[in-house]
């Protein structure tokens, strides 16, 4: 997808992991923003990695037309920084975006294949495609400090086969650089504006107990109670816990890189694998998904208690392509 970015009078600048940095420049080790000068114009381009377009199959796109619908945030504040930077000190994110393309690769299958296509559904025959896709909500978060730091999240979406969770953290004192988009920070603290230095450890806040249950289930056993222990878990829900870089846990991840992670599944599948349908199953049973927390502690004086949590679910959904038209069923 090509998008133009052209600014106003004043700078527009885009956080570390905002849209239209360099492919160097989207993890959160990366260095410091780069600004769009006033009245620069800058084509960008960003994958869509998701659901329907991060498979392997081959869409027939010319017997069941894809409409892709693209939806912007609600204000530029979110994904924009609005400053103070290092370099211009007049920051805005007055923006518009300008000519926005969809670029796609297609192969052309030979009359013999889309005979055989036209033929298995006028017979009734669905195509079948199975999808690793995602949901997401987030829920404001109120009174942890005169709650002893404990707090639950109670989620009633109902899944076949959820294959795994992610969580990461909003604090209520974000500014600078910081947007909902970049800082996934942990209540050990974040990074200053300028993202020279990282938290200190702090023994005290990284005593936390988390478990999620589902029904009589309880993800892990016995409740995650360190960032360390919580890095483990993503190492293995991400499939990265044999690699090269091992699961050790650094300051980045207890400051803006901080994200919860749980395998729901029985056998390992994508990303970690390649089974399909192992994923927990939560709709037959209607078990609604608790996220519980307890001693958590922080610096309140610097906000970095958690304000708002983010429930990314990740599960398999089944598509079937019909003459009379499509069918999903999660």
């Amino acid at each position: 997808m090509l998008q133009n970015f052209r600014t106003s009078n004043a700078v527009a600048s885009e956080g570390p992991m905002g849209v239209g940095t360099a492919t160097n420049n989207l993890t959160m080790t990366s260095p410091g923003p780069e600004a769009i000068e006033p009245g620069e114009t800058r084509t960008i381009v960003c994958d869509l990695p998701c659901g329907l377009l991060n498979s392997h199959y081959l869409l027939p796109i010319g017997r069941f037309p894809l409409e892709v619908q693209l939806e912007l945030v609600k204000q530029a504040n979110d994904v924009c920084m609005p400053g103070p930077l290092a370099g211009p000190s007049n920051t805005s994110t007055a923006f518009t975006i300008q000519n926005c393309s969809i670029k796609v690769d297609t192969i052309s299958l030979d009359s013999q294949m889309n005979e055989s296509i036209d033929e298995a559904l006028l017979q009734g025959k669905p195509l079948s495609l199975s999808l690793s896709t995602w949901n997401n909500q987030y829920f404001t978060l109120t009174n942890i400090a005169a709650n002893a730091g404990s707090w639950s999240v109670l989620l009633s979406r109902s899944f076949s086969r959820l294959q795994s969770v992610f969580l990461n953290w909003l604090p209520a004192a974000y500014a600078g650089q910081w947007t909902e988009s970049n800082m996934f920070t942990c209540w050990h603290g974040g990074a200053p504006a300028d993202n020279t230095t990282m938290p200190n450890y702090n023994f005290t806040r990284d005593t936390f107990r988390f478990q999620l249950t589902a029904g009589a289930h309880l993800w892990p056993q016995m409740p995650i109670q360190s960032l360390a222990e919580a890095y483990y878990q993503l190492s293995k829900c991400l499939g990265q816990l044999q690699s090269a870089e091992g699961f050790t846990c650094g300051p980045l991840y207890r400051s803006t890189n901080f994200h919860i992670g749980l395998d729901l599944e029985k056998m390992a599948a994508t990303p970690a694998g390649t089974m399909a349908f192992t994923g927990l199953n939560t709709k037959a049973s209607n078990d609604q998904l608790r996220f519980q927390f307890d001693n958590v502690t922080s610096d309140t004086g610097n906000g970095y208690l958690p304000a708002r949590q983010y429930v990314f679910c990740q599960f398999n959904t089944l598509v079937e392509l019909r003459a009379e038209g499509v069918i999903c069923s999660d």
